[in-house]
């Protein structure tokens, strides 16, 4: 991450249970948000984290999804309602999204673009989760998505029965091992902020 910029983390329980799935608030000369959770109370925890950051809902100036599922979008119709941002998805995830949300998606992202907010955020599309699935880096930080969960400071592949082709899945892990970065934010899981592309390669290998 470049020196200005900040990353909040937003905590979604699941269905009540202990796991959890993560929001991000990027926070530099602009303010990005990835992924939304569960439902209207994850919108609720997303908002609460901005009054927190003495930030208006209206300050965030894009939400990026990556991918279709419900603890990614529940809470997107919401926060859309609230803080009236444009909405960025893999162009192959758009439609689903609207599906299931209600919501359009305004910026239809390719692999490789690099979307010109928090000093250039790098679209790594890398399907298998979902078709659609992206990865994201900012600086020195990687957003996987739900391409790897986090395990007790080690990383793990998305289990084979959220997956849409979980050979494809396993398959393009390696595709986040060809770029540079330290920390690594998972979805779901245990952040890694030191050695994160050390841990993805271990999980590389033993796969």
């Amino acid at each position: 991450m470049g020196a200005i910029s900040l990353i909040h983390v937003v905590q979604h329980r699941l269905l009540g249970l202990m796991s959890v799935s993560k929001s991000f608030l990027i926070d530099s000369s602009d303010l990005v948000l990835i992924d939304t959770g569960l439902s209207s109370g994850s919108a609720r925890n997303v908002m609460s984290k901005l009054r927190e950051l003495e930030r208006a809902p209206g300050d965030i100036d894009l939400c990026i999804l990556t991918h279709r599922h419900r603890d990614h979008v529940g809470g997107l119709k919401r926060l859309k309602d609230a803080c009236g941002f444009n909405v960025a998805a893999h162009k192959l995830e758009a439609g689903p999204v609207e599906e299931a949300t209600g919501v359009g998606v305004d910026m239809l992202l390719e692999d490789g673009q690099v979307i010109p907010l928090c000093g250039g955020i790098r679209v790594i599309h890398v399907p298998g989760h979902t078709d659609g699935n992206i990865a994201l880096l900012m600086g020195r930080a990687l957003f996987p998505g739900d391409s790897v969960f986090g395990d007790k400071g080690s990383l793990k592949p998305s289990p084979s029965r959220y997956n849409s082709n979980t050979e494809e899945a396993l398959r393009n892990i390696s595709t986040l091992t060809s770029y540079d970065f330290d920390a690594l934010y998972p979805s779901h899981g245990i952040d890694i902020t030191i050695s994160g592309k050390e841990k993805l390669t271990e999980l590389l290998r033993s796969l």
